[in-house]
């Protein structure tokens, strides 16, 4: 989950992201983590650096705007 204080604008950096990841040719592309790491889903054909560049431009949004966020995971049954 992410929060972020609604009177602050993140659309300019989030319209950023969104062309950057044209130029890679992913337009409307919503960005999961864990399948670029793993190389899962539509990641699966794309090579180490294709992923990174999508990886590093998630994280310099994160970076560049004030937000928090929030991991929620279940704990496994053992």
């Amino acid at each position: 989950m992410v929060f972020h204080d609604q009177s602050e604008d993140i659309q300019p950096s989030i319209s950023k992201l969104n062309q950057e990841l044209s130029y890679l040719h992913l337009d409307n592309l919503c960005i999961h983590t864990g399948p670029i790491i793993r190389k899962e889903e539509i990641y699966e054909e794309m090579e180490i650096d294709e992923r990174r560049r999508i990886f590093n431009k998630m994280v310099a949004l994160i970076r560049q705007i004030n937000i928090k966020y929030k991991c929620f995971t279940t704990k496994p049954n053992i």
